[in-house]
């Protein structure tokens, strides 16, 4: 299947599933909930958010030291910020990171530095899906929520556990593997299978509870009685579903994931609409920051 048709079929998914999810609310409650959202909150959910993805570009920063990349904290603030606007603005959830990996390298003229990029964006990735899985499951330990959502938090931890004693036993493993790719999977897991993965990942859980309290604060203003901890189901769970590349930049299916679990605490489709609305929106404004740092290289 071509590239052209791949993206033809996810925009086609993305269309259905948001004309389901508009006839689907009611117009007026829409406006209503909306009219409940405060302009000064959401300046701040935005500043939030942008403090975040400095936050994220500093763990990025802390993983490709580690890769042997040298360039300043201030490189891969523009680096990270003009990735998130190829991925909230191009028509694919890894364009921003293809182009992460094409600036890292062009910094680097090692011959393996490419490849070297490219493991430093996909541990970026994977230490943020680690502590999404943690942070859901630790929210199915403090309340009671959907049998069927329970069930697939926990599966996700028990794979997410798997993985990692499996990581951990071939990396014990001392002989040479015969295969090209796994012997490079396991030397690229040896640089991080040890203190060094302690700092990465608490720069991932900061970054992830700030999105946590910017999502509190959304519920806030817009008066909805939600349990401060079913925001840690919330978000990791609907994270992890707009980014399966099913529809065009998970345009659809997140909305769907956010109406149908805030749906679970009574919490109605409209609000529930409006909610991921005001989400979307704080990403999408955060996200044009990126094309100020691409207007500035042309200057």
């Amino acid at each position: 299947m071509g590239k052209r048709t791949k993206i033809c079929l996810k925009l086609i998914i993305s269309i259905v599933i948001l004309c389901l999810i508009f006839f689907s609310v009611d117009i007026e409650s829409c406006l209503a909930a909306l009219s409940n959202i405060d302009i000064k909150v959401f300046v701040l959910l935005v500043l939030l958010y942008v403090i975040g993805q400095i936050i994220s570009a500093l763990k990025w920063k802390v993983i490709a030291e580690r890769l042997e990349f040298k360039n300043n904290f201030f490189t891969y603030v523009k680096f990270y910020f003009k990735g998130m606007f190829f991925n909230t603005f191009l028509p694919t959830n890894v364009g921003g990171d293809v182009m992460k990996i094409a600036y890292l390298k062009k910094n680097d003229d090692n011959s393996a530095a490419i490849e070297r990029a490219f493991v430093s964006v996909v541990t970026d990735r994977l230490s943020g899906v680690l502590v999404l899985v943690i942070l859901a499951f630790v929210g199915v330990l403090c309340i009671n929520t959907n049998d069927i959502l329970r069930l697939l938090i926990i599966s996700a931890t028990l794979a997410v556990i798997f993985c990692l004693l499996l990581v951990l036993f071939l990396c014990c493993k001392k002989y040479e593997f015969e295969n090209n790719i796994l012997q490079k999977v396991i030397y690229y897991n040896k640089l991080f299978i040890n203190r060094s993965i302690i700092p990465i990942l608490l720069l991932s859980l900061c970054f992830h509870l700030l999105v946590i309290v910017i999502h509190i604060l959304i519920g806030k203003t817009m008066h909805l009685d939600i349990n401060l901890y079913y925001y840690l189901i919330l978000y990791p769970v609907t994270a992890i579903a707009a980014s399966l590349p099913v529809s065009l930049n998970g345009i659809g299916i997140k909305e769907a994931a956010y109406m149908y679990i805030l749906n679970l605490i009574s919490v109605t489709p409209s609000q529930g609409l409006i909610f991921v609305f005001c989400w979307n929106l704080v990403v999408l404004i955060s996200s044009l920051l990126g094309a100020a740092f691409f207007i500035e290289k042309t200057d």
